[in-house]
């Protein structure tokens, strides 16, 4: 006879370590952030080191506002979670490589500025994690949202999942206007 009890508290258990595992993900990338912000070296004219960090802080400003967005969706949607699922796990850890890669492409837009690559490269990023967010949703809440409490409508479900895309949108806007302002 199998004990429902012991799989409920096994699956429960997994679920608050997928979503510890997101939240240190989310905290390292944070961090990562702020590892171009070096002051100016000994010796070196402080007021001119500082004028110069100023692309970088900026990279680093907008980048830890973009992730915290992301980190904030995600928690709205992860909270939720009421059953462990091994498919919302992986595309889970999709989403979260893709968060990762954000201290390098902050890195890259602070050091060599908004050129038309590494604009476009910074996009990139942003759309892979918007669209993988939104793969995110879509399998947490297939099913009529049997994963998360209280399950979604179809009106919900179509709702986030165009707020999921939006940043997508956005910054496929950006990739595209970067481009076209270049060849013109």
């Amino acid at each position: 006879m199998t004990d429902h009890r012991a799989e409920d508290h096994a699956g429960e258990r997994l679920t608050h370590r997928a979503l510890a595992f997101s939240d240190a993900i989310f905290a390292v990338a944070l961090t990562l952030l702020v590892l171009e912000l070096r002051p100016p070296p000994p010796g070196a004219n402080v007021f001119e080191g500082m004028i110069a960090l100023i692309p970088h802080f900026a990279a680093f400003a907008g980048s830890f506002a973009v992730v915290a967005i992301f980190w904030a969706a995600h928690m709205a949607l992860t909270r939720r979670l009421v059953a462990f699922d091994w498919p919302t796990v992986w595309v889970n850890l999709v989403f979260l490589f893709v968060i990762v890669l954000m201290p390098f492409a902050s890195a890259l837009l602070g050091e060599h500025g908004a050129t038309l690559m590494v604009w476009q490269t910074y996009c990139a990023v942003l759309i892979a994690a918007s669209l993988a967010q939104t793969v995110l949703w879509l399998v947490a809440s297939r099913g009529g949202g049997r994963l998360l409490a209280g399950g979604v409508t179809w009106r919900e479900r179509g709702f986030r999942t165009l707020r999921a895309l939006s940043p997508a949108i956005a910054f496929g806007a950006g990739f595209w206007a970067a481009g076209v302002t270049v060849f013109e």
